[in-house]
């Protein structure tokens, strides 16, 4: 069998490989134009794929079924801080409490907002500081009159775009019983 002498095969000089590289590229304008779009495009795709393999949760988020209407304590709210298996985000803003579970990215244990989720978001978002969410019932008595004004202006974006679940009550007494759909009359005052 014959044997292979490397001593023999043409050497690759590494530094003129990549200088003739570089001179091709850089020879004329439309070659810089197709290098930059080329690397344009492979980094799209590679952000691309990078998102669909992390965003798997957000799928199984999205058709999770609407939450049931009805109140809630602040106790029960904090469980549906985005960490439970069904990853659902609930929140409340002036004691109205919203399904925020399409806005994960924002409101999910990684987002930005991730301290509303579970809470009362209403003090946090009349001084715009996430930091500000407390533990415990607030009363909001000490908020200015601008700084619920900065409230008011949160809720009107929240009934736009997300569902509203239910008021935020102090207690299990104040509960109100939840109006099955099939149970209500027609609005025949519509003209």
């Amino acid at each position: 069998m014959p044997t292979l002498n490397y001593s023999m095969a043409p050497s690759v000089d590494t530094s003129s490989f990549i200088s003739g590289i570089v001179h091709s590229v850089t020879g004329s304008p439309f070659n810089v134009f197709l290098t930059a779009i080329c690397i344009g495009l492979v980094y799209l795709i590679y952000k691309t794929t990078a998102h669909d393999k992390t965003d798997t949760k957000s799928e199984a988020r999205q058709v999770l079924k609407p939450f049931p209407k009805g109140d809630l304590t602040l106790d029960e709210l904090k469980q549906y801080d985005g960490k439970g298996k069904d990853g659902r985000v609930l929140f409340a803003v002036n004691r109205e409490i919203y399904d925020v579970t399409r806005g994960w990215r924002f409101y999910g244990p990684e987002g930005p907002y991730a301290p509303l989720a579970g809470h009362d978001a209403t003090r946090a978002l009349a001084l715009f500081s996430v930091d500000d969410v407390k533990e415990e019932w607030d009363d909001y008595s000490d908020l200015s009159v601008s700084q619920m004004a900065n409230v008011n202006e949160w809720l009107e974006q929240m009934r736009e775009k997300y569902d509203y679940v239910g008021k935020l009550v102090k207690t299990e007494a104040e509960k109100s019983i939840p109006v099955d759909p099939a149970d209500e009359e027609p609005d025949d005052d519509k003209d």
